[in-house]
């Protein structure tokens, strides 16, 4: 059985959560825009490559969620749908992202002086 891969995407992004249907534009860190629909386009294009069965997305701009989708099986044997509420590991990528979101925030810190 494939793992299920938590796919956790951070940018900077304005705007509030699409309503069912709606598509939403969502701005990136260089200005740009991309919309819902290439969201999910690339989502799945990589699902795909890396053979992942289901996958979580949070887009967060200023410590808001403006976007936020989940995407494929949390389990591929009853063929039952990955959701909001699923319970994922996220091994050791959970590192990567959690020092990826700190390090701006403690590069701009004074280190600790020693006593």
């Amino acid at each position: 059985m494939r793992k299920i891969l938590l796919l956790l995407a951070v940018s900077a992004a304005m705007g509030a959560l699409p309503a069912a249907g709606e598509q939403s534009t969502v701005k990136r860190l260089d200005g740009s825009t991309i919309t819902s629909a290439k969201i999910d386009e690339t989502v799945t294009r990589l699902m795909h490559a890396a053979e992942v069965t289901g996958a979580g997305v949070a887009i967060i701009n200023h410590g808001k969620i403006v976007y936020e989708k989940t995407y494929g099986l949390r389990d591929t044997k009853n063929n039952l749908p990955l959701t909001e509420d699923s319970v994922m590991y996220a091994a050791s990528f959970s590192k990567v992202a959690f020092a990826y979101m700190v390090m701006p925030s403690k590069s701009t810190a004074k280190a600790e002086q020693p006593r």
